[in-house]
């Protein structure tokens, strides 16, 4: 195994959703998906070192003190800006919707959260 990360190197993310009428509930892995079940799969980046570290810069803050401090809403999207390359999404039509910054900002919370918690769990942490 070499110490270096091949750009080709990808970590794919499943989440299995149900719509509500509250909200969004995040299926966990091997839960047995219920009628209505929905799904995003999403390929990321495995992070390298220098892609790391533009993580932590793009989400550390240098408070009145001039302390660092890691901004961790931050971190979890600019990980999702940063690393994620695609994911199988469709529109109310069928048709692709890219994974653009745009995109990104729309998606539900929950599915949000739940990507960045499943590839922080592979990848592991990068602080």
């Amino acid at each position: 195994m070499s110490i270096f990360v091949d750009e080709q190197d990808a970590v794919k993310i499943t989440v299995r959703y149900v719509v509500e009428p509250k909200g969004v509930k995040v299926l966990d892995d091997g839960q047995e998906p219920p009628d209505g079940c929905e799904s995003v799969t999403a390929e990321f980046r495995r992070p390298n070192f220098g892609l790391a570290q533009q993580l932590m810069r793009a989400s550390t803050t240098i408070d009145a003190n001039g302390q660092p401090s890691l901004n961790i809403a931050d971190l979890n999207h600019n990980m999702l800006y940063l690393l994620l390359k695609s994911w199988d999404v469709k529109d109310s039509k069928g048709e692709p919707v890219e994974p653009t910054p745009g995109a990104i900002n729309r998606m539900r919370i929950e599915v949000a959260r739940a990507l960045v918690t499943r590839l922080v769990n592979v990848v592991g942490t990068i602080m």
